[in-house]
């Protein structure tokens, strides 16, 4: 049986990173349609994501020592997932606030079976 994959991402943003997608814009897409739920701390938005505390603040202290080279004019800067932009260093203390936008991608094109093979549509 053929089934379409749903892929869920959970996206996290601090007002930097807000302000260069433009506040006004933004606060449309957080105040208005809802789509970002605002959490203080590396505490609850490990909760509010799922997953624990350390591991999100040791993610983004290695974000934040790559961003900080990137920021430092190091254009070679490269995470494991091949990402080289970095515009922007993330805030552990305990009252930072973060911004976090669920997001699902339904993969159509894709079809796969109970057994993880995909076909192209």
């Amino acid at each position: 049986m053929l089934q379409t994959s749903e892929i869920q991402v959970k996206i996290s943003q601090n007002y930097f990173t807000a302000e260069g997608f433009g506040l006004p814009s933004f606060y449309f897409y957080q105040k208005i349609k809802g789509f970002f739920k605002e959490v203080h701390g590396v505490d609850e938005l490990a909760a509010y994501i799922g997953c624990g505390s350390d591991d999100i603040k040791n993610t983004l202290d290695g974000y934040n020592t790559l961003a900080n080279k990137y920021l430092s004019g190091d254009r070679d800067v490269k995470d494991e997932f091949d990402k080289t932009v970095f515009p922007v260093e993330f805030d552990t203390n305990k009252d930072s606030v973060f911004y976090v936008a669920q997001v699902y991608f339904v993969v159509d094109s894709l079809d796969c079976t109970l057994t993880h093979a995909c076909y192209n549509r």
